[in-house]
């Protein structure tokens, strides 16, 4: 029988061969074939082919050759490959891919023994799930429809180079708590690679796995809690499911017995590991609860602990603390081992059940009271108690006797119960010894319960001319705490009660009371009869005691009326009737302000003055025996007001008036004295009438501020003056001084226009102005009081003068100072404007001459006259003229003033033979405008500021006034100046374009410096002029002048300067341009006036401009128009 291998050649021998159409091994067809002639066929086996049976088919009829063997080798074998590293381990379920060749008629994938589903994507891949308890290892695929030769096997299955590591898949526990040794179970499947059980980070110890469905491990030591986690094969690890935990366990195996609470209690089990349990706040203890309690215990070793058990475990017994019958039986509390996840605790089911120890009494509270009062017995191990005892003086007293009532109980530590109400004590009270008995033993208190005493006075100390609100103290006995007293008229009865005195304390054993007397004892009768106040104590027993007292009695007023009269001023007599013992000191007010004097007769009737300052109010009388108010108020009204003085300003008060001081109109002055603030106008008789002030800069009550008034003075004694209040009350100035205020003023000085040199006298007029001082400001804005040459007393109209000598180094612009009399501020005249005065000329000959251009000095008084923020060290400081001459020295030899440019001014001090006196030197040259003789003088500066040239200046009132006479009669010297005039006698054309010449004749042009024409406004233009010669000057026209389009004054500078004449500027004829330009190209500038055109581009539109150009590049629109 011949042997077929898939994928290898085959030849069928036969006849007839060349019809075959089909060749099959089973279900496998040959796919390709040749014929060999009529006799035979040859081909490849199917891959997939295997023992099966043969047959070829015709068209006629299908040949069966029988079942034929088919059998693997080398080249048709099942090969498989390696796994993928993102297959090599998965749980159950999951689908991997194999890979290899000859995946032909497989049958089985199998992970170990256990078969997975599987599907043949081709001949070299197939799928397969991963199988439940999947075994560790290679993943083998398997034929069992084929064979190699004899039947082996080994070619018809393949297995994966690498393992396979399963998935393990937890479901539970054996147990989710175990001691340390205890095996584990954790419960699944595919548990065959696992390698090891760890818990919290801890190795379990001895790992196996008994079955597919489970792994084992011995519980370690140590907190092994948690998720369980298995270590694989393939060196991961698999968290069980967050739901599956485990736990370690403390287990209590037994706890000791007959240990009551507070002793040393030992636990029994096992595991006791320090690392599973809570340690709480104490080393080397951990915390194990106890009942409700817990106690810290300290492990004695793995199978024991031991602690205190704490007293305040809960503890009950049967039948409670009383009981009767029966032994009781004490409660149990559950014992467990807190675990390190606190407050966890680990399971347990063994119980704690105390001891009962012998009772005992540690305290009772109260230990004091009457009979019916509860008491508590505090103590421990009060339980199953029987009998109460309570033994005194007079016997027992409790069970058997009177037996008291138990009113409430805690377990085990205490019992309330009562004073039986038919027990019977002494009145001073008695001791009780209280004691407990029952099942588990008796008890004595260490402490007796007092029965209390009734109260006994035996005195009180103060009890005569007791004072209301004094503190007293009361002796006796059984003064317990919460003993009240009562104040007591008369008897003990009810009706004698009046009030309870206020206890602040117990003192002395019991023995005495420190009390508050009230504030007040009551006068006259009570319940128809005198009243007689005596004390009696009472406490919880009872009450006792009756001690009198006398007292000091309480005020009284009479009335009405209570007061006479019931209103006053300060000062008035006032009167009030009625009963007043013993006031105090500061007892007497009228509201708070405090009568110190004052007048009683006996103990009734008080007589006093209204005091300064008082308001209306009610009066107070405070007495040994009380407090009393009247129920009216005293009605008070102030004084008027009274002037104690009066000065001049607003500052501080003055030591002492000096009432020779002046005042000023417009300044301030201030009257002092009391209840100023009352005032409602100041009235002065006027010059004119009465001035009144009803307007004040500060009313105080002590003080009045006041702007002087004008139209008041002294010369006729209008400087009196009187004060109005609003009850229309007068108060005059003459009661501190006869003669007024003295109200200082200027009215004239000894010269109408005040050009006053240096050195001169000036005497100032007006009141009060005698005995006063005379400031004058220098350049540092400094005072400078001049020297007083005499003052003159009032005369018959009041008016006085002062004279002084006017000093050097004074500015303008400033006035003149008065000051003295006791006032600070002064009194300041109008402006003053002082001459200055040339003292000496330098640069002259000896012949007083010198040529035009020379330079010369001139030194003056006073003439330093300057703001004092210009600095006299910058040469000119901003000031174009100071130095001027006036003489015939002008073209038209008339007398006139001509003024110089200053280039330099310095200052100093010492002309004169003076060291004080201040002088300034004016350093400049002579130009030729001035040729002649004529005397100088020097302007003050907003003098020359204002005449800027000589015609201006000859105009004004400095040249026309007195000014200059006043000025050159100080120095009168006449200088002379040589040099050649300037003077222009024609000139043409009178009218021109820019450019055109000019021709100007005349003599002197050897000395012009300058040709211009000056505009209507704006500088003048100047001329590129050509000096013909002497007589004749050519000037064209600047081009700038085109902008002024009109009449212009043609000039000549230099030399004595002149004025030629008119010249009219006209426009120049035009130039048109014809072209039209581009947009931003304008032609080159001309000479004359010219038209051109500009294309111009505005929101998108292109316009043709037409435009005026001018010698000077300006420009003016003719037309507009949008291009065509």
């Amino acid at each position: 029988m011949p042997t077929f291998f898939p994928k290898r050649a085959f030849t069928l021998s036969g006849s007839n061969m060349n019809f075959t159409r089909r060749v099959m091994f089973g279900q496998e067809e040959v796919t390709e074939f040749a014929y060999l002639d009529k006799t035979g066929i040859s081909g490849v086996v199917p891959a997939a082919a295997y023992t099966q049976e043969l047959t070829i088919e015709s068209n006629a009829a299908t040949l069966s050759l029988g079942v034929q063997q088919v059998v693997l080798d080398s080249l048709s074998q099942v090969v498989v490959s390696g796994l993928q590293p993102e297959d090599v381990s998965g749980q159950a379920g999951k689908l991997i891919t194999l890979t290899g060749e000859n995946f032909y008629q497989i049958t089985d994938v199998n992970f170990g023994d256990i078969s997975g589903a599987f599907n043949v994507v081709s001949p070299e891949e197939i799928e397969v799930r991963v199988p439940q308890n999947a075994d560790f290892g290679g993943v083998t695929v398997f034929s069992s429809l084929r064979t190699g030769l004899v039947g082996n096997i080994s070619k018809a299955s393949g297995i994966t180079v690498n393992q396979f590591v399963p998935v393990p898949e937890v479901t539970g526990l054996s147990a989710n708590r175990l001691t340390t040794g205890e095996t584990l179970t954790v419960q699944g499947s595919s548990f065959s690679g696992v390698t090891g059980i760890s818990v919290n980070g801890i190795e379990f110890n001895s790992v196996s796995i008994p079955n597919s469905t489970g792994v084992q491990g011995q519980v370690p030591s140590g907190f092994v809690s948690g998720v369980p986690v298995l270590n694989l094969k393939s060196g991961i690890s698999y968290s069980s499911p967050s739901n599956i935990l485990f736990n370690p366990l403390a287990k209590i195996t037994g706890v000791a017995s007959n240990v009551e609470r507070g002793e040393l209690l030992t636990i029994s089990g096992q595991n006791f590991d320090g690392g599973i349990m809570y340690s709480g706040q104490e080393y080397d203890r951990y915390m194990v609860s106890l009942g409700n309690t817990t106690g810290n215990f300290k492990i004695l070793d793995g199978n024991r602990m031991s602690g205190v058990v704490p007293l305040d475990f809960s503890m009950t017994v049967s039948g409670g603390n009383i009981a009767a019958g029966d032994l009781p039986v004490a409660s149990s509390g559950l014992v467990s081992i807190f675990s390190v996840n606190f407050p966890e605790q680990y399971p347990s089911t063994e119980f704690y059940t105390p001891a009962v120890g012998t009772p005992t009494i540690t305290s009772i509270s109260p230990t004091s009271g009457i009979n019916g009062d509860q008491f508590t017995i505090s103590g421990t191990n009060l339980f199953g108690i029987t009998g109460i005892a309570m033994s005194g003086v007079a016997g027992a007293v409790g069970l058997g006797t009177a037996p008291p009532t138990v009113n409430d109980v805690i377990p085990g530590t205490t019992i309330t119960t009562s004073v039986p109400l038919t027990a019977t004590f002494q009145s001073t009270g008695e001791l009780l010894s209280i004691g407990v008995s029952g099942y588990f033993g008796s008890a004595t208190s260490p402490d007796n319960y007092n029965v209390l005493g009734i109260p006994t006075i035996s005195s009180i100390i103060p009890d005569t001319n007791v004072l209301p609100g004094s503190t007293g103290t009361v002796y006796g006995t059984n003064f317990y705490s919460g003993t009240t007293l009562s104040l007591r008229n008369q008897s003990i009865a009810p009706a004698g009660y009046l009030s309870d005195l206020s206890i602040s304390g117990y003192l002395n054993n019991d023995k005495e009371i420190v009390f508050t007397y009230p504030n007040s004892f009551a006068t006259g009768t009570l319940q128809g009869s005198s009243i007689n106040y005596k004390v009696r104590a009472h406490n919880r027993r009872s009450s006792g005691g009756l001690k009198a007292i006398t007292v000091i009695a309480a005020p009284s007023i009479d009335g009405p009326p209570e007061l006479a009269p019931s209103s006053g001023e300060f000062g008035d007599n006032i009167v009030v009737s009625g009963f007043f013992e013993g006031i105090k000191p500061s007892g007497l007010t009228v509201g708070d302000r405090v009568i110190t004097e004052y007048t009683q007769g006996a103990k009734t009737g008080i007589n006093f003055t209204i005091p300064v300052n008082a308001l209306s109010d009610v009066i107070n009388i405070d007495t040994s025996g009380g407090l009393i108010s009247t129920t009216g108020i005293l009605g008070v009204s102030p004084s008027k007001p009274a002037i104690s003085g009066y000065y001049a300003g607003a500052g501080d008060v003055p030591s002492t008036f000096d009432y020779n001081q002046i005042m000023v109109e417009g300044q301030f002055a201030t009257i002092t004295g009391s209840r100023l603030n009352l005032v409602t106008g100041v009235h002065f008789t006027g010059v004119d009438g009465t001035v009144n002030i009803d307007q004040f800069w500060q009313k105080r009550p002590n003080n009045l501020v006041f702007n002087v008034p004008p139209t008041i003075h002294t010369g006729d004694g209008s400087g009196l003056f009187e004060l109005k209040d609003f009850k229309d009350r007068t108060t005059f100035s003459t009661t501190v001084s006869a003669s007024g205020i003295n109200i200082a003023s200027v009215s004239g000085f000894n010269y109408n226009e005040l050009y006053v040199g240096a050195g001169r006298n000036l005497t100032i007029s007006g009141y009060e102005l005698n005995g006063l001082d005379v400031l004058f400001t220098n350049y540092k804005n400094e005072d400078i009081k001049a020297t007083a040459v005499s003052s003159s007393a009032p005369g018959l109209s009041g008016i006085t003068s002062v004279t002084v000598e006017v000093p050097t180094g004074i500015v303008e612009a400033q006035g003149i100072r008065l000051i003295g009399r006791a006032n600070r501020e002064g009194l300041e005249t109008n402006l003053f404007t002082p001459l200055p005065t040339i003292t000496g000329i330098s640069g002259f000959n000896s012949s007083s001459q010198v040529t035009s251009g020379s330079s010369i000095t001139i030194t003056g008084l006073n003439a330093n006259t300057i703001a004092p923020e210009i600095n006299l060290d910058i040469p000119n400081s901003g000031l174009e003229y100071w130095i001027g001459i006036t003489g015939t020295g002008t073209a038209t030899s008339n007398a006139q003033a001509h003024l110089y440019t200053v280039n330099s001014i310095t200052t100093g001090s010492g002309v004169l033979n003076s060291p004080n006196c201040f002088y300034s030197k004016f350093d400049l040259e002579l130009d030729s405008s001035f040729i002649g003789t004529g005397q100088f003088f020097i302007l003050q500066p907003d003098n020359a500021g204002l005449s800027a040239t000589d015609e201006l200046f000859a105009a004004s009132d400095i040249a026309t006034g007195n000014y200059l006479p006043s000025q050159v009669s100080y120095f009168p010297g006449q200088y002379i100046i040589n040099g050649t005039r300037v003077n222009a006698t024609g000139y043409g054309p009178t009218r021109g374009v820019t450019g055109e010449n000019v021709l100007i004749s005349g003599f002197g042009f050897s000395e012009v410096t300058g040709v211009f024409f000056q505009i209507p406004s704006g500088e003048p233009l100047r001329s590129n002029f050509v000096r013909n010669s002497d007589n004749k000057i050519t000037a064209p026209v600047p081009e700038e002048a085109i902008e002024s389009r009109g009449m212009t004054s043609l000039l000549l500078s230099g030399g004595t300067n002149d004025t030629v004449g008119d010249f009219e500027v006209i426009l120049d004829a035009s130039v048109v341009e014809f072209n039209i330009v581009e947009e931003n190209d304008v032609p080159a500038s001309s000479t004359r006036v010219g038209n051109f055109t500009q294309k111009e581009t505005i929101n998108g539109v292109v316009f043709l401009v037409t435009r005026t150009r001018f010698p000077d590049g300006t420009t003016a629109v003719i037309s507009s128009v949008p291009e065509v």
